[in-house]
């Protein structure tokens, strides 16, 4: 046994007992390296009490919560939506599955800080000059995610432009008709205190009459239309029904004839046997 203080000791074999369900039993080297923010309290629920859990991202576990980010991509979804902590709360039931200790909030967090460390790595390669760094598979899912979480977020500006787009251009079709609601009833109290002008009056009941007229045409043409296609409609069943009647007549005389045939060679059968049994005979 290592020699440590009586209260390291107790500290470390509580760690140890805790993460035995993982088989994931660190040395003491280990346990002292772990980064501290890798070593996360969730909160487990059991019959109503709240009990406090010790779980330690190692780099499987980290590469099994970038699948299950790109699986579900909840940054498809606006921040604080419904739908984007519903996708959380999926991925972190998938990682529980995997025998994690994690919630949404755990498995939110850690991704968060995940990304916010790669995008330093990023940004300090690109500054560095020269120099070779390796690309683990970590890193190539880390910039995946990074790719389509700015692919998303230009999609919903995008989205976010066109819905402003169009409130603007209802807002404005609105107001262009209030205005013009308001000159037709400025210039109609007009005309009616002045008494109105015979030619305009003609002319407004000319222009009602050929709408009229107008709408009698259509209604005519669609009404022969319509009775010119149910007139074709019953054509092509009545021809329909005429070929399945022959189809099936004739469908009748060929098993017929393929009757008679069976019949005429069984006949024949028998009579070549009688031959061949008189012959023996």
């Amino acid at each position: 046994m290592c020699d440590l203080p009586p209260l390291q000791f107790k500290l470390r074999r509580h760690i140890l007992r805790l993460l035995d369900p993982f088989k994931l039993k660190p040395t003491l080297q280990e346990y002292t390296a772990t980064d501290p923010t890798e070593m996360e309290n969730t909160n487990v629920t059991s019959s109503g009490t709240e009990k406090r859990g010790l779980f330690v991202w190692r780099e499987h576990h980290e590469m099994c919560l970038l699948r299950e980010v790109l699986t579900h991509e909840p940054y498809r979804f606006r921040f604080g939506s419904k739908e984007r902590g519903s996708a959380w709360t999926a991925i972190a039931c998938r990682l529980e599955d995997m025998g994690m200790k994690v919630n949404q909030r755990s498995v939110r967090e850690k991704f968060t800080r995940m990304m916010t460390s790669f995008k330093k790595k990023e940004a300090q390669e690109k500054r560095a000059s020269g120099v070779v760094v390796d690309f683990t598979e970590k890193d190539q899912a880390l910039l995946d995610i990074m790719e389509r979480m700015e692919k998303c977020e230009e999609e919903n500006e995008q989205e976010r432009q066109k819905e402003n787009y169009d409130k603007e251009t209802v807002a404005e079709m609105r107001k262009r008709a209030v205005e013009r609601l308001g000159e037709t009833r400025k210039r109609t109290n007009v005309e009616g205190e002045d008494g109105g002008t015979p030619e305009g009056k003609r002319k407004r009941s000319g222009e009602l009459v050929e709408v009229l007229k107008e709408s009698v045409r259509a209604t005519r043409n669609r009404e022969e239309a319509e009775r010119e296609f149910k007139e074709r409609e019953m054509q092509l069943r009545e021809q329909q029904a005429v070929n399945q009647q022959n189809f099936q007549q004739s469908i009748l005389e060929q098993q017929q004839q393929f009757q008679v045939q069976q019949q005429a060679m069984t006949m024949a059968i028998v009579n070549a046997m009688s031959e061949l049994v008189n012959k023996l005979r």
